[in-house]
C-alpha cells in the first residue's frame, strides 16, 4: 500500500495541471481532450483514491468529454477536495 500517497500526489498533480488549463486562456479542444485523456490514465492506477474522489473524477471527465468546462472545473475541486488536499502547494 506504500503506492497510495504516490498515486493521490500523481492524480492531484493532473487534477491541477487540469484546472489551470480550464482556467487558462487560449485552450483549445485537443488541449482540454488531453487532459481528459491524462486524468483518465491517472485513474486507471488510483489505487488508494476514495470512492468520493473516485466518482468525481469520473464526473469531470465526462464533463469534460461534453466540452461543459465550468462544470468540469467544479468537479475537480470536488476532487482535491476529496483527495484531501489544497492543490500542488501540498505534499
Amino acid at each position: 500500500m506504500s503506492e497510495a500517497p504516490s498515486t493521490r500526489r500523481s492524480v492531484r498533480a493532473e487534477v491541477e495541471a487540469t484546472i489551470a488549463t480550464l482556467m487558462g486562456e487560449g485552450r483549445s479542444p485537443a488541449t482540454v481532450d488531453a487532459s481528459a485523456g491524462r486524468l483518465e490514465a491517472a485513474m486507471e492506477v488510483s489505487e488508494g483514491i476514495t470512492p468520493a474522489a473516485l466518482t468525481e473524477l469520473r464526473s469531470a471527465i465526462e464533463l469534460l468529454r461534453d466540452g461543459q468546462s465550468c462544470a468540469a472545473v467544479s468537479a475537480l475541486l470536488a476532487v482535491r477536495s476529496a483527495l484531501g488536499g489544497r492543490g500542488c502547494a501540498e505534499s
